[in-house]
């Protein structure tokens, strides 16, 4: 299984940090790092074109302070593992080992792409997976030797 890890310096503002992270420049700022992040990794092939799509709508979300949730890839069929789980009836934990068992945790465009979502004041990288990943997954958990 190939897991692409994203080198921390892309994923955080600069050592100085935004002096005000409610200001407009600084949100403007962050949101600037994100886009720049997410050409990179995309020119790197760390990041697929479904990927790519939802750092630039979390980057216009920061800048400009409002939900684009319409226009993440999650709207588009992909599910968090957390949905997967309350669609399945399980953990959203044993959906993750589940995930790992099928090794789905990589970019592969229509099955897996990397989001970020945002947790009260913070955006954390996470995974959303495409209706054929769900249908692997149920199939999995479905089968009699699943634990």
């Amino acid at each position: 299984m190939t897991v692409h890890s994203l080198p921390t310096a892309t994923l955080t503002a600069p050592a100085t940090g935004p002096a005000d992270p409610t200001s407009v420049d600084d949100k403007l700022s962050l949101a600037e790092i994100l886009l720049t992040t997410a050409m990179d990794l995309r020119a790197a092939g760390v990041l697929d074109e479904a990927s790519e799509l939802a750092h630039r709508v979390v980057a216009l979300e920061m800048a400009l302070g409002v939900s684009l949730l319409s226009l993440r890839p999650t709207a588009h069929g992909f599910k968090t593992p957390t949905d997967i789980g309350r669609e399945l009836g399980v953990s959203a934990n044993k959906v993750g080992r589940t995930i790992t068992a099928l090794g789905l945790r990589q970019v592969q465009p229509g099955v897996a792409t990397r989001i970020l979502v945002q947790l009260e004041s913070k955006w954390v990288l996470g995974w959303a997976y495409g209706p054929a990943a769900v249908d692997a997954i149920r199939a999995h958990l479905a089968a009699p030797c699943a634990a």
